[in-house]
Parts: C-alpha cells; structure tokens; sequence
C-alpha cells in the first residue's frame, strides 16, 4: 500500500499513515471527480496509474481511503477498509473532542489500532489465499462411487449366479424348451471361407474431401491453400461481392451535415406513457401540503431505479442517480406538483450530465488536421470483441474524415486472424476509393501497422486507419498481441468499438480491455489506455441506451460516435440530451 487516509466530507484530514510520500494531489482528484459528482456508489478510482478505494459512513461524514499502485491486483483491500471503517467509527471517533465543528485533538493514537488491524486482516487474508488439503483417496466421491459401482457389479453377478445355478425342477416348461433351444445353437458354428470379391462391389474413388483436422504444423502449401487475399482481383469479384458500394452508400451522400449534426436533438421528447412521466404520476398520489420524508420516496425509487435498470443502466448507477433525486426532493413540499417535477427533472438531469461529460474531449476531425499540418500522418487504432462491426465502424469514421476534412486516409489490414477480414477491409477500401497495406494471413499485426505508417509517411497519406482482429476479453495470448501493436505504433487515439445490443456485457469488456493493456504494456514504458468509445448499433436498441451511461460512468471514457445504421454517413456525435430522452421516454 502507498498510504491510508481518514478525511470528513468537508475535507478535514482527521488520520493518515503513508508508507511512500504522500500524494494529496489523488485524495484532490477523488473529491473532485468522484465526491463531488456524487459517485460515491462507486468504490474505485484510477488516476495516474493509482488505484484509490473508499468507504463511507454516512452517519459520521466519515470517508475512509486506502491508495496503491495499479499494478499491483490486491485482493481484499475491502475487507481492509471494513475493518479500519469499524474500527475507528467505534472506538476512536467518539473520543473526538468536537467543538462547534471544529475538532480540537486529531486521533494520531489511531496508529497503534491500525496496527493490530493490519496484522488481523493479514492473518485472516492468508487463510483465504492457503491452499485447501488434499483429500485422500478413501475420502474422494472418487472412492464412494468406484464402492458403489464394485457393489452393484458384486450384486449383478450373484444374480446371475442364481439364475445359472437355478434347479431344473423349478423350471417352467417354457423356460426349459428355451434352454434347449439355446443349447441346440450353441453347437452349430458357420464356416468361414474367403469372400470372393464381386466386379459390383469395387466403386470408383470419389473427389478427396478437404481436411478439416487438426495440424501440428503448416506449410506453406496449407497456407496458399486458404490465403484469398492476393487472388482478390476488384475488376472480377466485383459481381460476386454481394456487399457492394450500393450497401454502404446513398447517391445522395454529398450533404452530411443532417448526420453530423445533434442540436437537432436537443429538444425535449414528451411520452405520457414514459418511465419519467409513470414516476412523476406516482408523485401527484401525496396530496395537500405534504413534505416529503425519506419513507415516502424509497418504495418510488426502488421503483424508478428498476426502470432504469431494464433500459440497461448498471444498478450501482442507477442506486447513484436515485439517491441524488431523493436527496433534492428531500422536504419539498407537494403543494406545487409542477415543482416538485421540475425539481425531479432537473435533479435527474443534471446527475447524468455530469456522468456522461467526458474529462477529456475528443475532437478527432479537429485532431487529424492538426496533425496534418505538422505533417505527420494521425493513427487511429480500433479494437473491440468479435463481430461488434469494427470494420464497417472503421470505414465510417474514414469516410467522416474524408467528407468533412478532406483528409486522405490509408487502410491498414491487421487482422490477419479471421478468415474473409481482409477481403472484408479490401471491400470497404474500394468503396471509400482509399488505399490499403496488407500482408494476407501472415505476418506480425504490430508489424503490418508499423510498414502502413512509413508508408503513410513517405505516401504523403493524412489518417491511418488501423484494423484489428477480435477477440475476447479475457484471452490473454491475443490481449498481449495487441497491447504489442499499440506499444510499438504509439497511435494517437485508441477507440474501443462496442455494441450497445449485449448491454453491461460491454462495460465488462471495455474494463477489461483497458486493464489488459496496461497489465501487458512493455516494462519502463508508461501504460497506453483506451482514448474513448464508439457505440455501434445504437439504431437496434431503442430507448435501451443504458449500456452508454454505465460504460463511460465505470471507466470515465467519452463516447466519440454511435453508430445508428449501416451506412457510412450513419454515425453521430454522442449528444447529452439524446440519451437522456431516451431513458426517461
């Protein structure tokens, strides 16, 4: 651990211990983006390559900090800070000479407890971590069912013992006519003599089936075989691409100012039947000049928080924003039903305004033609699972550039893993009328992006546009691969593509793909991370944008785009207000 820190809501540092120099610049930062924002259903925060945990007791204004490096993955450091939390909120706090607020002794006496607390959760965290003893044999469910299967087989047999050994006197007549007939058989044995082979039975060999097995090794041969990148001719498979220009673009693409735009959205949108208007109809049932009480609002904000949790917002976030509204209808008075939804509207309004406010702005038309002008290329790499659309995410955004800044781009061809991907990309290439750096189905991707920048360089290209392959979360040979290719090209953006359809299924994978290149990032070098989002099939989901809210409120990454169709001019910007019409409608 860096060090721990006790500090009142107000900022009174009450207890710290640091075991490096301390850092109030992080206990700044926390107050600031977490306290202040009200995220305090959160429990995490990582800032300049630090992890800081909390808790809160509420009753006491008391927050309890515990800071280390991220590096690190401690395991109950929870449980640490449950037992500093109880601790001190028992048998220190009310020691505390409090007078008109002010505190007149700080607890540095807090140093001996917090002692004997570490060495308790230290003993009680090994424990977890000890390896379990191995049972013996005797004591396995192994030893239980191979008894079980040797009694039952012990039993068969004197069974069949039984019936062998059975009396012929105590035969049915049946039953010996059967025996009888057994025995006849049994002595009756057929000749076997060689089997004369007949002109019908020879058949003509067949055409020889592709193997479909398993390879210890490939050759060259084996890769020629499945390799239809070189063989691409644009003149003859034109025909045959069923996934055409006509697909991805409209004759009337040349104004795209309708698709760029989002003030258009700006507007409010009014559905009587709406979560928004169900939660502010419940209110009109307190009557008369009635101030509203904590136990008047709890039964509707679990019921508002349900609403938002089946438009796909996590519940931590949901749990958050409810408590803020709670907290602004706390002692309205129901005499003006119009104030107190205004008030509800605005409480909510502005909790999610400052969750879905990026820290960083991420301007990429602005970006790419400052880079222009200072002559470089911009490289922009996108990642994601499979099948979210990175390609035909990559192509809008290409095709965005060119529209709007008139930059000419270069498609790099990195994945190289699923089978059809650079045909794929060749396709979306001839489309934008664009060139492409490819190696087919081999070579290193770090690599194939590292030739396509010189190439950039020395072609006089504007915008590098990097595919990558997908992949899973948690498959680390292929996370290391490409923590790889970004360490070795240093792209100016990173966008992580993710598909609202699976819903807090991709706030896990973006977590996990931000954690995986900082985990896998080259030893001495500064971590690169995840630069922001893009959200694709925004158009499939309806008024269940949730995933939106949770992906930028656990990670604090901005949404660039959201894809709302399949065209290239079907991306815009992520606007506020849009996302917040949608859940309340």
């Amino acid at each position: 651990f860096d060090y721990f820190c006790i500090f009142t809501t107000s900022g009174v540092v009450l207890w710290y211990k640091a075991f490096v120099e301390m850092k109030f610049d992080l206990i700044n930062q926390l107050i600031k983006d977490i306290m202040i924002e009200e995220k305090t259903a959160k429990n995490q925060f990582i800032y300049k390559g630090s992890i800081i945990k909390w808790k809160v007791a509420n009753e006491l204004n008391l927050i309890f900090t515990v800071v280390y490096k991220e590096v690190l993955h401690l395991s109950y450091v929870d449980d640490l800070l449950d037992l500093i939390k109880s601790e001190f909120s028992k048998k220190i706090y009310p020691t505390l000479d409090l007078d008109s607020g002010i505190f007149q002794m700080l607890p540095s006496h807090f140093d001996k407890n917090f002692k004997q607390i570490q060495a308790k959760w230290e003993a009680k965290t090994q424990d977890k971590k000890g390896p379990k003893k191995m049972k013996t044999f005797n004591e396995s469910k192994k030893k239980k069912k191979a008894t079980q299967l040797l009694d039952d087989d012990i039993e068969e047999d004197e069974k069949e013992e039984d019936n062998e050994t059975k009396d012929e006197s105590q035969m049915t007549k049946a039953e010996l006519a059967r025996k009888k007939l057994e025995e006849r058989f049994s002595k009756k044995k057929p000749k076997k003599g060689p089997k004369t082979p007949k002109s019908s039975d020879t058949k003509p060999k067949g055409k020889e089936g592709r193997s479909w097995g398993y390879k210890d090794s490939i050759t060259q041969d084996d890769l020629a075989a499945i390799d239809r990148s070189k063989t691409f001719n644009d003149d003859d498979e034109e025909e045959k691409i069923p996934h055409g220009a006509s697909k991805y673009l409209d004759e009337d693409d040349g104004d795209m100012d309708d698709y760029w735009s989002s003030d258009e959205e700006d507007k409010e949108v009014e559905n009587k039947g709406g979560l928004f208007s169900r939660f502010t109809n419940t209110l009109k049932t307190f009557t008369g000049n009635k101030e509203l009480t904590e136990e008047d609002l709890d039964p509707i904000m679990e019921e508002f928080s349900n609403g938002l949790m089946e438009k796909n917002v996590a519940q931590d976030i949901a749990v958050s924003l409810c408590e803020s509204i709670k907290k602004s209808l706390m002692k309205t008075k129901t005499e003006s039903f119009t104030t107190v939804k205004t008030t509800v509207k605005n409480a909510l309004i502005e909790s999610l305004k400052k969750i879905l406010t990026p820290k960083r702005k991420i301007d990429v038309l602005k970006d790419a033609l400052a880079a222009k002008k200072r002559g470089e290329p911009y490289k922009i790499v996108f990642i994601g699972v499979n099948g979210v659309g990175k390609s035909t995410t990559l192509s809008k955004v290409g095709y965005f550039l060119q529209k709007k800044g008139g930059l000419n781009l270069l498609l790099a061809a990195c994945d190289n893993f699923r089978a059809g991907a650079v045909e794929q990309l060749k396709v979306h290439a001839r489309n934008l009328q664009v060139p492409i750096h490819d190696k087919g189905y081999k070579g290193d991707p770090a690599f194939i992006a590292q030739e396509a920048i010189t190439k950039a360089k020395k072609a006089g290209h504007d915008v590098v546009l990097i595919d990558t392959a997908g992949r899973m979360q948690d498959n680390e040979p292929l996370m290391r691969a490409l923590a790889k290719l970004v360490h070795v090209n240093k792209p100016d953006l990173v966008l992580f593509v993710g598909e609202a359809l699976v819903g807090n299924d991709a706030t896990d994978q973006l977590t996990k793909f931000n954690q995986a290149l900082i985990d896998y990032s080259y030893q001495g070098s500064d971590p690169r991370t995840i630069d922001g989002i893009i959200l694709s099939k925004c158009d499939t989901v309806d008024d269940k944008i949730g995933a939106s809210i949770s992906m930028v409120y656990s990670t604090g990454k901005p949404i660039v785009f959201m894809g709302i169709g399949e065209k290239y001019k079907n991306l815009k910007k992520m606007n506020i207000n849009t996302v917040i019409n949608a859940l309340l409608s």
